[in-house]
């Protein structure tokens, strides 16, 4: 899961690394039904705005990673999450080190309901209860657009696509720090820069969806429902702060026929 701002927390770089997922093996029909149980009733204290109960469901180790602190309610000042969609819970598996993973795909949570994620979720039992550990993003079955971000340039493999398809975007981050892209609707005629320094221009722009990844890394999404449009893919680099700049703010066009 992501932190919902369009860019990674600063301090989960203080956080300890992500080690590769294990693979697991089916999961029994009173286990499946129990994680997925837990998925919908996860998806129910999102729905409705019950954010306390939502990260009594994360583990320590999950905040820690994902947020960089471990003080829920430090968290839940800065986060904000948004109705999530179920759109498919499979393949439930059991792992040798004791956690429990289900492949997940959702719209919204972190991002509007035109954002689509693929993920797999690692559950840890914890006092007879699962909480959510770790989550590692996936690709979108027929992802057809990639995003590369460099220090220069912010490029897209095709920069088209039909009304009502699944738009499946991979961002490849090819500079040092993470990296990602937002998706926006901005005013007709109006441009990123004037939307920037006029907040009555903000208000009137869409955010359609967001997807971030590590230094060398991929990450995924998806988004759907957009109408016939022209929209702005608008590539950040997140720099440290005292970093010497390494670009960002670099925009590109992408049109829904």
């Amino acid at each position: 899961m992501d932190t919902g701002t369009g860019t990674p927390e600063s301090a989960e770089a203080e956080a300890s690394p992500r080690s590769p997922m294990p693979v697991g093996t089916p999961a029994d029909d009173a286990t499946t039904d129990e994680v997925l149980s837990w998925i919908h009733n996860y998806a129910n204290c999102v729905n409705a705005g019950n954010t306390e109960a939502v990260f009594v469901l994360l583990t320590d180790q999950f905040l820690l990673t994902t947020f960089g602190a471990t003080n829920v309610y430090d968290v839940m000042a800065n986060v904000e999450f948004g109705p999530m969609t179920i759109e498919a819970a499979s393949d439930v598996q059991t792992h040798t080190d004791g956690h429990r993973s289900v492949d997940l795909v959702y719209s919204g949570l972190d991002g509007p309901p035109t954002q689509l994620t693929h993920d797999r979720w690692f559950l840890l039992e914890e006092d007879g209860y699962h909480n959510l550990e770790a989550s590692e993003n996936l690709p979108i079955a027929g992802a057809d657009v990639l995003v590369e971000v460099s220090v220069a340039a912010c490029s897209v493999s095709q920069n088209t696509a039909q009304a009502g398809d699944l738009i499946a975007f991979t961002v490849r981050n090819d500079v040092e720090y993470p990296a990602g892209f937002d998706v926006l609707k901005l005013p007709e005629g109006v441009t990123l820069e004037q939307v920037e320094q006029d907040p009555a221009l903000d208000e009137q722009t869409q955010f359609l969806g967001w997807a971030f990844a590590e230094p060398g890394g991929t990450g995924h999404r998806g988004l759907i429902n957009l109408e016939p449009g022209t929209y702005t893919i608008d590539c950040w680099i997140d720099e440290p702060e005292g970093a010497p700049p390494a670009g960002g703010g670099l925009v590109t066009e992408f049109t829904v026929q």
